[in-house]
């Protein structure tokens, strides 16, 4: 737990203050553990520096992080695993229990809609079905009179 912690806490202040709030002292190599770069760090430099982005832009993407970084974490209540506190289902790969509320509405309302698109797409194919049953049918019927034609010809022929 210490661990994930001092992560999400390392994202968000430098390696100074990460120092201060673990008790290292200066020379620890503690650091370079929960230090994690992921390449990107200076791209909300880089944007702001070009006029992309404005300072209140930069300041609301890093008040977002600390907003989820700070969080609890979702204690799973069916496998009692450990979750991010924006996670909508459980991350562990054998349990996926639903952990908020809105998540199970959204899935609830996402079967009602592939049960209404699985209807019409079944409702379409049976007309589909009763369609092509019925061009069967007159097909066979010209079929018939086209023999029929055929052979009252050749009787004539013969005769």
């Amino acid at each position: 737990m210490r661990h994930s912690s001092l992560t999400e806490k390392a994202q968000l202040i430098g390696e100074y203050e990460l120092r201060l709030h673990a008790d290292w002292t200066t020379t620890s190599p503690m650091p370079r553990h929960y230090l994690h770069f992921g390449g990107n760090e200076s791209v909300p430099a880089l944007l702001k520096a070009q006029g992309i982005i404005s300072d209140e832009e930069s300041l609301g993407n890093k008040l977002e992080e600390e907003n989820t970084a700070l969080k609890p974490s979702i204690i799973c209540l069916n496998c009692r695993e450990a979750n991010k506190p924006d996670s909508s289902f459980c991350s562990n790969p054998k349990c996926g229990m639903v952990l908020k509320y809105s998540a199970y509405n959204e899935t609830i309302g996402e079967a009602e809609k592939t049960k209404k698109a699985l209807e019409s797409i079944e409702q379409r194919t049976t007309s589909l079905q009763t369609g092509i049953e019925e061009w069967e049918q007159r097909f066979k019927k010209l079929v018939d009179s086209v023999k029929g034609t055929l052979y009252y010809r050749s009787l004539k022929c013969e005769n």
